[in-house]
């Protein structure tokens, strides 16, 4: 539905259209949404690959913690109940944080949305709908159909009760989050990681761009140091020499290609298989002397060095000379960068030897001067380093959060005056004194639009987010076409679809905030978005449990983010209930509800100022209990507990970053409070919900990690600085192809044949049973 269209519904208040339009969007948006779920309750029992990868992809590593999820059974419903009885903690151990506390964000959310349901509607519905305007149809349920000033303290009570409600949960959600947030990142899994022993120190000023002095600066505790280079000619030549060496892979594929064609051919006429003689099969003969048994030179893969007029090359000799010029110059241009040869740029990697000094190093004040070495990061993934982003010094520096904003502005502010204003245009035009009272009678019908957005959301996201249709189609129609190479093949059949925790949350928080916004205007809203909030969080369940990857970890920061976007609703809420009352004039409800407003102001402060440390840092306090902890484990496991003088449990040394393997008989203490039922969770989330208990649902039960000399030395180096010559792989044949260009293009760059071969069919084949291929990498958890 358009915002015009959300206009014109609200243009007669004693004709208004809005259950039939409400009809109209709900019909076909609902039979879309059901033939989209029955074709995917369809294809899931076909295309596993699409619609459970999780369950049985190789490159999803069993060591560490499982990142593999259970199967389910291939019927088109009996897998539902299987599903329903995996909880979501699962996505936390084995996929996550990050996809666990979407998935809590949504379920929370919605069910804010339910219990404002029963909050709002059965005292706001009678007030509404006996309210003596000329409103019908749904449009009697809103505050504009109230004429009544003395009604609108109902209004104002319920704002306060919801309004509070809301706040509540997310100052709960806060404290859940802080406990689990503690838990997550001193588990030994993760702190024994590279990652959380280091900390970014961004616009550094030039003189402090020294090893020696950083060194000097915080001591034996620094392990590794890495500052921070200008990398652009570096880059573009890796680049360069990449490009190439992906050119020369498909063009030595396709090589091999062709001839095992003209073999094939040549079978089919009666030919021998081999060809005849098989003297260079061993790939001694000169390079190229195997294939042209089979082809003519002109037949093998060319391109041209300019587009149209530019000179026709082979493409395999010109890929190996050029090759031969990249790859020396590039070692040569690394070797300078890791000898600190090369321009610094104001940010600096430390690594320390411990998680604990590395929190220290992140929490003290690094220089006298404002806003240099600062703002500080702990936690960095090197692969998630913005590089460029590297160069802002403190001057140039801004940080600003306007996304969300922009995002509320667009979809909320500007359609709801926009269909409210449009709705009562004319009458004003014609009635310029009544204008306030117009738009008060108006504005909440632009709550119509979103009752049919949420189920346009609720549909159409959901259904569409398990079938994932374009996904489907681009694996299987357009890796026919494009995956040329083994490698291609690997890498579309190995790689996981993941989400952009920046664009995701955004969308939500915005849905939420809707809800909460029209909450006491218009309450059906709330209805409406309980049941598509609710309906989006079973599409990325599913598909978080069994279909997505997870590239960016930001340790669950979103996660309060979206909670003090959310917010916004609140506020949104009052202010819009304000701005009604002020132009009804009902003076009473209004002075209340700006006294509540300056209330939720100052609880919100005083949450933000209370909390903010805890979402940043990792109290000293924590770190000491969990050493008590790990080693109280390892005792009792042992049969040997550890105490000291005095009987307190102790580690002889530090247990934090070392494995924890549950599977050998390693216990958890039994849980600090008895099971608690639902109201008494609700009410009291530091007892229930505290560091205590929510470090039983982290991952445990892994195997050590650990780093060799090359990861460590490379690891918080430019991606350009740490890259190596990659591993090209091409299919092997019957005749030697393949053989002898790997033994001639082995002397410039390393080539494999292994693991992929050309069937009777010519059609390339990776050879998955075989084990990894040659090009796999393990991931390195840093």
């Amino acid at each position: 539905m358009s915002t015009g269209e959300a206009g014109s519904a609200t243009g007669d208040p004693g004709n208004s259209p809005s259950f039939a339009q409400l009809y109209d969007t709900f019909i076909p948006v609902f039979i879309v949404a059901v033939i989209t779920v029955a074709v995917f309750l369809v294809l899931r029992r076909i295309l596993t690959r699409n619609y459970a990868p999780r369950t049985f992809l190789k490159s999803l590593r069993p060591q560490y913690v499982s990142e593999r999820s259970p199967d389910l059974p291939n019927g088109l419903f009996n897998w539902i109940g299987k599903f329903n009885q995996i909880p979501d903690t699962y996505v936390l151990n084995h996929q996550s944080l990050d996809g666990f506390l979407l998935l809590r964000y949504l379920k929370i959310s919605s069910a804010i949305c339910l219990i404002g349901c029963f909050i709002t509607m059965p005292i706001l519905f009678p007030v509404n709908i006996t309210g003596g305007g000329p409103n019908q149809q749904l449009d009697l349920l809103s505050f504009g159909n109230v004429v009544n000033k003395n009604r609108y303290y109902a209004h104002t009570f319920v704002a306060w009760i919801f309004c509070s409600f809301v706040m509540y949960m997310v100052t709960r959600e806060s404290i859940y989050y802080i406990n689990l947030r503690q838990a997550y990142l001193l588990s030994p899994l993760y702190a024994g990681r590279m990652s959380s022993r280091t900390v970014l120190f961004t616009s550094v000023p030039e003189e402090y761009l020294d090893e020696t002095k950083l060194r000097r600066m915080y001591g034996k505790q620094v392990k590794n140091l890495w500052i921070a280079n200008e990398c652009e000619k570096i880059e573009e030549t890796v680049k360069e020499r990449d490009k190439v060496a992906m050119k020369l892979e498909a063009a030595e594929t396709k090589l091999v290609k062709i001839a095992n064609a003209a073999r094939l051919k040549s079978i089919k006429k009666g030919g021998e298989p081999q060809g005849g003689s098989t003297l260079d099969n061993d790939g001694d003969g000169e390079s190229g002397s195997v294939a042209a048994r089979w082809i003519q030179p002109k037949q093998r893969p060319t391109h041209r060095l300019k587009p149209i007029i530019g000179k026709k090359v082979d493409t395999i000799n010109w890929c190996r000379s050029e090759l031969e010029r990249l790859i020396p110059k590039i070692t040569s241009m690394q070797a300078r960068y890791r000898a600190g040869e090369a321009k610094f740029i104001p940010s600096v990697f430390i690594e320390f030897y411990t998680q604990s000094d590395a929190q220290s190093a992140y929490q003290s004040l690094a220089h006298h001067q404002p806003l240099h070495m600062s703002p500080r990061f702990i936690g960095i993934n090197p692969e998630e380093v913005i590089w460029k982003n590297l160069k802002i010094n403190w001057a140039s520096r801004v940080v600003r959060n306007i996304a969300t904003t922009a995002f509320v502005i667009q979809v909320f502010l500007i359609t709801t005056v926009s269909s409210s204003a449009a709705a009562a245009g004319a009458e004003i035009y014609h009635h310029p004194d009544m204008a306030t009272s117009l738009l008060a009678q108006n504005l909440p019908k632009a709550s119509n639009f979103y009752i049919s957005y949420f189920i346009l959301q609720g549909l159409t996201i959901s259904s569409k987010a398990v079938l994932q249709i374009v996904g489907v189609i681009l694996f299987l129609i357009l890796g026919k076409f494009l995956d040329n190479t083994p490698r291609k093949i690997f890498k579309r059949w190995s790689s996981l679809s993941g989400l952009s925790w920046g664009t995701v949350f955004p969308v939500y928080t915005n849905l939420t905030v809707i809800a909460i916004t029209y909450s006491t205007i218009a309450p059906l809203v709330l209805g409406f978005a309980t049941v598509g909030l609710y309906l989006i969080y079973l599409a990325y369940r599913y598909n978080l449990l069994f279909v997505f990857g997870c590239d960016i970890d930001t340790k669950g920061l979103v996660y309060p983010r979206a909670l003090q976007q959310t917010t916004t609703g609140v506020y949104l809420s009052i202010l819009c209930l304000i701005g009604l009352l002020a132009i009804r004039t009902a003076i009473g409800p209004l002075i209340l509800m700006i006294v509540f407003l300056v209330f939720m102001v100052l609880f919100h402060v005083s949450l933000n100022s209370a909390i903010d440390p805890l979402l940043k840092y990792l109290p000293k306090s924590l770190e000491a209990e969990e050493e008590s902890l790990l080693a109280l484990e390892d005792g009792k496991s042992n049969g040997n507990q550890m105490v000291d003088e005095k009987g307190t449990h102790v580690a002889a040394q530090s247990t934090l970053g070392r494995s924890s393997d549950t599977s050998t008989g390693h216990d958890l203490p039994a849980p600090p409070q008895k099971k608690p039922n639902l109201l008494s969770k609700w009410l009291f989330p530091h007892k229930y919900t505290d560091y205590h208990t929510l470090r039983r649902l982290v991952p445990r039960g892994f195997a050590e990690i650990t780093y060799d000399e090359i990861t460590e030395r490379d690891a918080y180096y430019h991606p350009a600085i740490a890259s190596y010559t990659p591993t090209l792989w091409i299919p092997r044949d019957q005749m030697g192809v393949s053989k002898q260009e790997c033994r001639h293009s082995s002397k410039i760059i390393p080539m494999t044949d292994q693991c992929a071969h050309f069937d009777d069919k010519n059609k390339l084949v990776w050879d998955q049973d075989s084990g990894n291929p040659p090009i796999y990498e393990e991931k390195v958890y840093y």
